[in-house]
């Protein structure tokens, strides 16, 4: 298992894959808008969006963080950081996968 930020990834379609396997039927995301929301964002953090693979580089976790928008800037909000998105894929569940990117995010 390695772990990788997710903004050095070449390859993001097992990302939106599992997105949309996951959660596309509450929100599905296309290449284009995963791309402009997560991969060409000015608001998500690279010191805190990683992907883990497993031995085979399968993508296996991922999680996604975000700061405000700096171009709409909100004082409250200006030293502030979210999880977008935390995934781990059932099978890999329960061995310490998500732990690790929160630790790592």
């Amino acid at each position: 298992m390695k772990i990788k930020k997710l903004l050095e990834t070449s390859d993001y379609k097992p990302l939106i894959d599992l997105w949309n396997h996951e959660f596309g039927f509450i929100y599905p995301i296309s290449e284009e808008l995963f791309y402009r929301n997560v991969v060409k964002s000015d608001d998500v953090l690279d010191e805190g969006s990683y992907t883990v693979v497993d031995d085979n580089d399968q993508v296996i976790g991922f999680i996604v963080t975000k700061v405000w928008n700096q171009a709409f800037p909100i004082p409250a909000y200006e030293d502030r950081a979210w999880i977008s998105l935390i995934y781990v894929i059932p099978k890999e569940r329960k061995k310490g996968i998500g732990t690790l990117l929160l630790n790592k995010a």
